[in-house]
C-alpha cells in the first residue's frame, strides 16, 4: 500500500473532523474541507505556506513560456498544444497550467501516469485504474488541454479519489503537493525531476541542495532577456512576411 495506516488515518481524521462525519469517506471530499485540511497541515510541518508555490511559479512563468515556444520544443506536439491553447486565452493561472503541464515534457518525462483528463460520460473509474496519485481532470473535450472550464478537478490516491472540487489544475498541484508531504509519500519515481523542479524552484524548500537538471534552471532570470511574443503576434509575423513575398513574387 502507498499510505502508511498512521498517517492516512490521520489525514482521513482531518478531513473528517470539519465535517462531523463518523467514519472516513473516500467518496465525498471536497475543497473546502479536503484542501484546508493538507494547507493547515502543511504549514504545521514545513513552518511555510503552501501557497508560496504560486509565488515561486509566478516568478518563473514569462521564462518557461518562452522555453515553450522556442525551437527546441516545436517537434513536441504536447508543448505546442499548450501554447495553442494558450493563445486563445493567455489568463494568469492557465500560463500557470501550461507550465505545470509542459514541465514534465521539458524535463524529458511523461505524466501520463499522474495527469488523466476524461469527459463527464466517460467512467472515472476506468479513467483512475492504476493511478496511483494524481490528479483527474473532468472536462468537456478533452482534446483541449487547458480547457476555459472544469467540470471537476480531483486528486487520486490508490485509484480513489480523495479530493474534489479543486477548481483548475494549478490549485490541484498545490494541494497534491501539500498531500505529499502531509503523507510522507515519495515522489513518482518517472516524474522524479518534474517534482524536485517544483519542490526546489518554485515552492523553495531545499534550493540549495538542488540536482544538476534543477540547478540549470534555478538560474532562469539570469538569461539573456529576449523579446516575449505570444503565439498569436507571432503568427501574424509569419503571415506578414508571407504577404511581402507573395507581393514581390506578383511583382516580379
Amino acid at each position: 500500500m502507498l499510505l502508511q495506516k498512521n498517517t492516512g488515518l490521520e489525514f482521513l481524521l482531518l478531513i473528517t473532523e470539519g465535517r462531523g462525519d463518523k467514519s472516513p469517506d473516500w467518496s465525498y471530499q471536497d475543497n473546502f474541507s479536503g484542501g484546508f485540511a493538507i494547507v493547515k497541515e502543511f504549514t504545521r510541518l514545513m513552518s511555510m505556506d503552501l501557497n508560496s508555490l504560486y509565488e515561486g511559479l509566478d516568478s518563473h512563468l514569462q521564462k518557461f513560456l518562452q522555453l515553450f515556444m522556442s525551437k527546441r520544443f516545436e517537434g513536441i506536439k504536447e508543448i505546442t498544444s499548450l501554447m495553442e491553447s494558450l493563445d486563445k486565452d493567455a489568463s494568469n493561472q492557465r500560463k500557470r497550467a501550461a507550465v505545470l503541464q509542459g514541465l514534465p515534457w521539458y524535463m524529458r518525462e511523461n505524466p501520463s501516469t499522474i495527469m488523466k483528463m476524461c469527459e463527464p460520460t466517460d467512467p472515472e473509474e476506468d479513467v483512475i485504474k492504476g493511478m496511483v496519485i494524481g490528479v483527474l481532470s473532468v472536462v468537456e473535450d478533452v482534446k483541449e488541454p487547458l480547457p476555459a472550464s472544469y467540470n471537476d478537478v480531483a486528486l487520486v490516491i490508490e485509484e480513489r479519489i480523495v479530493i474534489r472540487h479543486l477548481g483548475d489544475v494549478p490549485n490541484a498541484f498545490v494541494n497534491l503537493m501539500g498531500l505529499q508531504y502531509m503523507l510522507n509519500l515519495d515522489y513518482p519515481k518517472d516524474l522524479k525531476y518534474t517534482f524536485d523542479v517544483i519542490q526546489r524552484l518554485f515552492v523553495g524548500i531545499g534550493l540549495d541542495s538542488c540536482t544538476p537538471r534543477v540547478h540549470s534552471l534555478k538560474n532562469i532570470e539570469r538569461w539573456p532577456r529576449k523579446m516575449s511574443l505570444h503565439l498569436s503576434q507571432r503568427m501574424h509575423l509569419h503571415f506578414l512576411s508571407f504577404v511581402h513575398c507573395s507581393k514581390r513574387k506578383t511583382n516580379v
